[in-house]
């Protein structure tokens, strides 16, 4: 089972390095600290920041303390998957204010406890099909519980699924797996043709005389397990 969030996944490269497993409970207490940091924009809970953080929004680098992630923000929902593996993870976090409404995900790098990467990406009114509101009513309403270990795919295999839909993007003759039905939320737009076992994902680019891009900078975060989904 594969779950590709709206941001897309994305390729993370250690030159070849040997990647060690990281302790689940060090990446879910960081990620507790980060929810109260966007929910009130008190950094002060950080205790385990690289003196050469990175902090980026939108691939630009930007500041921790003046960014998005220091606005105290009313969050109506978020949840966060983890990969073990690489040392990642990866937060959500909806906001539906119609003040400013937002759909922020951000992958925080953690190395030896310590966390070395704060990668945003925050969607915002003027985005593609933006609709913080029917992204949650769409994307929340679904049930994800922990799959269990016999029915768990490789991260080879979720990978490899990732990769051809966004594959499939770029070239829409190039097959992905689906199942019976499959569905895409496209921003707050859910993307279902008519409701019967003919549903597929293989639905036509939402600007076909366009040519699309073929997406090359993968940062992958891959929960095998799917073992923690939070929502408010």
């Amino acid at each position: 089972m594969i779950r590709i969030l709206p941001w897309g996944l994305g390729l993370l490269s250690f030159a070849g390095a040997a990647i060690a497993a990281c302790d689940y409970a060090n990446l879910a207490e960081t990620a507790e600290k980060y929810d109260f940091l966007m929910s009130t924009g008190d950094h002060s809970l950080f205790d385990n920041l690289s003196y050469d953080l990175v902090y980026k929004e939108n691939d630009k680098d930007a500041s921790f303390l003046l960014g998005i992630a220091a606005l105290g923000l009313y969050i109506s929902a978020n949840r966060t998957f983890y990969d073990t593996t690489l040392c990642k993870f990866i937060t959500e976090h909806v906001v539906t204010n119609p003040e400013h409404p937002y759909i922020i995900q951000t992958q925080t790098y953690v190395k030896n406890g310590i966390v070395e990467v704060f990668d945003i990406l925050v969607t915002d009114e003027g985005d593609f099909n933006f609709n913080a509101t029917g992204y949650k009513e769409q994307v929340y309403s679904q049930k994800w519980d922990l799959i269990p270990e016999n029915k768990r795919d490789t991260r080879q295999v979720l990978q490899a699924a990732a990769d051809a839909y966004l594959d499939h993007l770029h070239d829409r003759t190039l097959p992905f797996p689906v199942g019976p039905t499959c569905s895409v939320v496209t921003g707050g737009v859910y993307l279902k043709r008519n409701g019967t076992v003919t549903d597929s994902c293989t639905h036509q680019p939402p600007k076909p005389g366009e040519p699309i891009q073929t997406i090359t900078n993968r940062r992958y975060v891959i929960d095998e397990v799917c073992n923690l989904q939070r929502s408010l």
